[in-house]
């Protein structure tokens, strides 16, 4: 179910959860669960008569459901909605091609770990089990974070161009118990690199309701 609640844009907004699947595993996701909603044309206009000025769509990772995001988005766009969409930052063309159709007036993306190096003993490892929640071998490792690094760093030059098209625009990065004081400082240097450090924030970790 949608909620209605008051977010960080200061005006009445509606979460959606768009996807139940994601790219990645992180053990602290707190989306594990969560249903896929599908929203009608009647539900939208309902909300529009509530009041509501943002549809955040959120969920595990939205992005793998392309052609139906678009649609969404469209759809929330043309009832007169202005439309976020929270990511993983995994799918820099999905976001380009959002932003080239002019489908969202905001962005979301969660920052796992430092991504820009340099990185030091054990760091592949510990970094790619907060990505997957497996402990991986050394190699396995090293290819799914540099994997991850590159794509969001695609991700996030791509948008650090484009910045001034979105009227809010977040990086959020979990304080997950396996991520050091360096890591942190680490992402903030990952993200003054690519001009947006003053987006960032970091958001406390909380137990999984699945985790307890």
């Amino acid at each position: 179910m949608s909620i209605f609640s008051v977010q960080e844009e200061r005006e009445f907004s509606v979460v959606v959860n768009f996807s139940d699947v994601c790219n990645l595993s992180c053990w602290h996701c707190f989306n594990r669960g969560v249903k896929r909603e599908v929203v009608s044309e009647e539900r939208l206009e309902k909300y529009k008569r509530l009041g509501v000025v943002w549809v955040l769509v959120v969920g595990r990772e939205p992005c793998l459901y392309e052609q139906q995001l678009f649609e969404f988005c469209k759809l929330c766009k043309d009832k007169g909605f202005l439309v976020r969409v929270d990511t993983n930052g995994t799918f820099p063309d999905v976001v380009e091609r959002l932003l080239d159709f002019q489908l969202i007036d905001g962005l979301a993306v969660d920052v796992k770990i430092p991504f820009c190096g340099p990185f030091g003993k054990g760091d592949f490892e510990r970094f790619a089990k907060i990505l997957f929640s497996v402990d991986f071998p050394f190699r396995e490792a090293f290819e799914r974070v540099m994997w991850y690094s590159v794509v969001l760093t695609e991700t996030l030059r791509m948008v650090s161009g484009r910045k001034d098209e979105l009227k809010s625009l977040r990086l959020r990065t979990v304080k997950y118990p396996a991520l050091t004081h360096e890591d942190l400082m680490g992402i903030k240097e990952c993200l003054r690199r690519v001009g947006l450090d003053k987006y960032w924030k970091v958001l406390p970790f909380v137990e999984c309701p699945d985790k307890l």
